[in-house]
């Protein structure tokens, strides 16, 4: 495996890592609030869980043009999921989107 891309491999992981982390950190917040509404939060949840599960599976795909679809793919999930959720935890989300980015560009 080439240096490249393993260095690609890495902003993969820690794009999905961050994913899943603020992901866990989202749903112990809605449900320390108490009585919310499950239909948007299960939506906002799945986005969130896909675009993670995307950057993960970039780092697992041996194919490197797959797997730099996969990361393009999480770069935009996670910066939608990252501009709608702003105000609250939005931030982190940008920050796995840059992560992604700089994962599909080092790959190759």
């Amino acid at each position: 495996m080439s240096t490249s891309r393993r260095r690609g491999r890495y902003w993969a992981l820690a794009a999905g890592g961050i994913g899943f982390a603020i992901t866990a950190v989202y749903v112990a917040l809605i449900i320390s609030q108490g009585d919310a509404e499950w239909a948007p939060v299960a939506l906002f949840v799945a986005a969130m869980a896909v675009a993670s599960t995307s950057a993960l599976t970039a780092e697992a795909i041996s194919d490197v043009e797959t797997g730099r679809r996969f990361l393009v793919f999480s770069t935009l999930m996670f910066a939608v999921v990252g501009m709608l959720g702003i105000f609250t935890i939005g931030l982190p989300f940008l920050v796995a989107a840059a992560l992604a980015a700089i994962g599909a560009i080092r790959l190759g």
